[in-house]
């Protein structure tokens, strides 16, 4: 199904059907055509690992995710050993700042907005490492405002931070 409209969308999450669905950034409903998709590279991946002995290059829909790891790098000016498939935000995330070689003392920024499995990181690698964090506040909520925002990562950034991080 190719989606084109919001109602193309909401008529490939089942969930819409029922009740108004906002999505929260930590669980979501996958879409119809992604679980048909997912269950036939099941069926595909399996049967030519029982045809074949191996999964590996033999597969269809190998070649095909590797063909779309290097569109994704070519969008984004990369070699594609530099793209990662991930299962969740919260692992991509991770794998992204843990590929890093930090040391003690090296500095992480995130906005007082990010998720909580991005501060246990943060919180986790403070204990771990040493890497000090800084939160810069967003003025969230009914106080939020976009120069609020930029004047506080002004203030706060310097160049010891190795990373910031924002939702």
């Amino acid at each position: 199904m190719l989606i084109q409209t919001l109602e193309d969308l909401r008529a490939d999450l089942p969930i819409t059907q029922k009740c108004a669905y906002l999505q929260t950034g930590s669980y979501a409903p996958v879409s119809s055509s992604t679980q048909r998709y997912m269950a036939e590279m099941l069926v595909e991946e399996n049967e030519v690992a029982l045809t074949t002995g191996s999964k590996g290059e033999y597969s269809d829909f190998y070649l095909r995710a590797e063909a779309a790891r290097q569109i994704l790098a070519d969008l984004l000016c990369v070699p594609a050993d530099e793209v990662a498939y991930s299962t969740n935000t919260t692992t991509a995330t991770r794998l992204a700042v843990r590929s890093l070689d930090w040391r003690t003392g090296e500095k992480l920024a995130l906005s007082d907005v990010e998720h909580a499995s991005t501060f246990e990181m943060a919180h986790g690698m403070e204990q771990q490492i040493g890497v000090s964090t800084t939160i810069v506040p967003s003025g969230e909520g009914p106080t939020f405002s976009p120069d609020f925002f930029l004047e506080q990562l002004d203030r706060q950034l310097t160049p010891d931070h190795r990373l910031l991080i924002l939702c």
